[in-house]
């Protein structure tokens, strides 16, 4: 059952589940600082992964689940025969995820706010896109294992 399963679908599936997890993360938060920082303390200003992508969210699930899948079918010894290499696909979508989340890291949203004077504020990181990145990269290197094991044997 889950002898068959190779290291590389382990770490591709351990950041598919990275990678799903962290959509439920704060990825964003709202810092404001000076006089104002003071009453905004008890607002909730984080976003997660759900709320702040469009249709990232989305994609970024699929990836998530197609790089769970090849160990899955190893564990409940499945054999599905399935019209594209499961682990190509990931390895991809693992790439895909790595940029588009890097992309995000760099240009956070966000409206483009007047300055007020006496306030500082700013749109910053949070944990769970670095949690996120971490998913992605596992489910690329895993994927880089998969093909080299696929290609051993």
């Amino acid at each position: 059952m889950a002898e068959k399963t190779t290291t590389g679908r382990l770490l591709a599936a351990g950041g598919g589940i990275l990678l799903i997890v962290s959509l439920f993360l704060s990825w964003y938060g709202f810092d404001v600082g000076g006089l104002a920082g003071q009453y905004m303390a008890a607002v909730d200003t984080s976003a997660s992964g759900w709320q702040s992508l469009d249709i990232g969210d989305f994609v970024f699930l699929i990836v998530g689940l197609l790089a769970i899948a090849p160990a899955a079918f190893d564990i409940f010894d499945l054999e599905i025969e399935l019209p594209f290499d499961v682990s190509f696909v990931s390895l991809i979508g693992g790439a895909v995820s790595i940029a588009w989340i890097i992309l995000r890291i760099i240009d956070k949203p966000g409206p483009d706010v007047p300055d007020i004077a006496g306030v500082d504020y700013g749109i910053g990181l949070k944990f769970g896109i670095f949690i996120a990145l971490a998913g992605a990269v596992l489910i690329v290197v895993g994927g880089v294992m998969q093909k080299g094991e696929d290609d051993s044997t």
